[in-house]
């Protein structure tokens, strides 16, 4: 069994430069990203917003979706 100091060895001995190996985080699907933009307005009735908390349960990275609705909102506003 490989210890921890040779599981980190190998993947600095694969890692040749600014490249950072993972997987890349598709954004959310349209209607998603239409729900979540109706969110980040307001605009969602309360059990909508329950089912949208619970998808992004399950998708955390969807939040960043969210995140940049609210900031383009605020950057609007001002």
């Amino acid at each position: 069994m490989p210890t921890d100091f040779e599981i980190i060895a190998g993947f600095l001995s694969r890692f040749d430069g600014d490249e950072v190996s993972g997987r890349d985080l598709a954004p959310p699907p349209s209607e998603v990203q239409e729900k979540l933009a109706a969110f980040a307005r307001g605009e969602m009735a309360e059990s909508d917003r329950s089912a949208i908390c619970e998808a992004m349960k399950e998708n955390p990275h969807w939040v960043t979706f969210l995140a940049d609705n609210v900031k383009k909102l605020r950057e609007t506003a001002s």
